[in-house]
């Protein structure tokens, strides 16, 4: 069976729908053909800075954020209100905590992530 994660969990199994539970998330059977081409797969290392605690008070600091793996996130926006632009994909990941305490907002058609996981080990 192969199952592909896309935004949830997508499995082929067979030419019958078919749902259920995925460690808590709802399964979603690809109803189509036995076979799947799959031209080419890219794997990427997560960048970390786990030992970091990084404060976003602007929206410059949010443009020139690295996006890397860090102990805490917080958007104080002391110096003005952060957007998140209906373009923009915002991703953030930390192992401890994440925090809003000031003007933040996503505009319609942006996204705006927040990802706790433990740092990897080496």
């Amino acid at each position: 069976m192969l199952c592909l994660i896309l935004s949830g969990a997508f499995c082929h199994a067979s030419s019958e729908a078919r749902t259920g539970n995925v460690k808590g998330e709802r399964l979603i059977i690809w109803i189509g053909t036995d076979e799947m081409v799959i031209d080419y797969i890219k794997v990427y290392q997560l960048a970390t800075d786990c030992s970091t605690d990084k404060t976003i008070t602007c929206q410059n600091d949010l443009d020139s954020f690295d996006f890397k793996l860090k102990k805490s996130v917080a958007i104080t926006a002391s110096n003005g209100p952060i957007t998140v632009d209906n373009t923009d994909k915002v991703t953030f990941r930390v192992t401890d905590s994440f925090e809003i305490t000031g003007p933040f907002q996503v505009d319609l058609g942006g996204e705006f992530t927040v990802i706790r996981q433990d740092c990897p080990t080496q």
